[in-house]
């Protein structure tokens, strides 16, 4: 049994090598001698267009396991050919040689059929990549002779950003709080700290601001206008007031001392426990 594969490029000659009815048949006829002579079939297929793929299976399970096959010769497209063996002889082939015009059944199959011209692969033209640091300096010149694109900052204008102004101005007349009262200067105490270094680190503070600034100068503690003293920055001013002198280490350690006394007792008035029953 013989097979003729890749009958669908019947129709790629048609169109584009110009094949005609005869020419088909004188191949046909060739093909189908060359079978008789080893009493094979003949079967034409297309994987492409499925065409006899089924017949050709039923065909060879009929050969191998002799099941049961009745499907007849087909002869009339020329696409789809099926002969099977023992059918074929050589006055059903004649019966193409009547279409013959051209060309004799026994001419060579070469010298009617000629191969068809093999299409050449066209290699695209090979490309070569410039070199990278060539690549950079042009993209560097075009980067040059384009205008600068001015910044965010530069557009904006200026009353926007007088308008951002983290404060406003005070009244007239009267410092600021941050500038005037030496406490802005002061942290705020860390709530996971216990109140006696909380309130030792808020005193070494203020009192380290009152040593950097000039007794006198606007804002200090010693000028009268600052509204930022407190109860220590009264005494000390009063201090410095009668004597005439400024207030030196001696005058801010007895404040600190005083101050501290306070606190002990303070501290020690609200360990006293209430009073019983009994002694009230």
């Amino acid at each position: 049994m013989g097979t003729t594969t890749e009958c669908d490029s019947i129709s790629v000659l048609e169109k584009e090598h110009d094949y005609r009815e005869e020419q088909f048949d004188f191949i046909q006829s060739n093909i189908r001698r060359f079978c008789l002579q080893y009493g094979a079939g003949l079967i034409y297929t297309s994987v492409k267009e499925e065409k006899n793929l089924d017949l050709l299976y039923k065909y060879l399970v009929h050969k191998i396991y002799d099941f049961q096959f009745t499907t007849p010769a087909l002869v009339v497209e020329k696409d789809a050919v099926f002969i099977p063996s023992g059918w074929d002889n050589e006055k059903k082939i004649g019966i193409l040689h009547e279409n013959f015009t051209t060309v004799r059944p026994e001419d060579p199959f070469e010298d009617f059929i000629t191969m068809p011209p093999v299409r050449k692969l066209v290699h695209d033209k090979e490309i070569n990549a410039e070199d990278e640091q060539v690549f950079l300096m042009k993209q560097q010149s075009m980067l040059a002779k384009q205008p600068a694109t001015p910044t965010r900052g530069a557009t904006e204008s200026p009353g926007r950003q007088s308008s951002a102004s983290p404060r406003p101005a005070g009244r007239a007349g009267q410092p600021t709080s941050t500038s005037s009262s030496p406490m802005a200067a002061v942290k705020k105490p860390d709530p996971n700290m216990k109140a006696g270094a909380a309130s030792e680190g808020v005193l070494a503070n203020f009192f380290n601001s009152l040593l950097s600034k000039k007794t006198g100068s606007p804002g200090s503690p010693g000028s009268p206008g600052s509204p930022g003293a407190g109860a220590v920055g009264s005494g000390v001013q009063g201090s410095a007031k009668k004597t005439g002198q400024k207030p030196g280490l001696t005058d801010v350690q007895a404040e600190l001392d005083r101050m501290t006394r306070k606190q002990d007792s303070m501290v020690s008035a609200n360990n006293i426990p209430p009073p019983t029953e009994n002694e009230a």
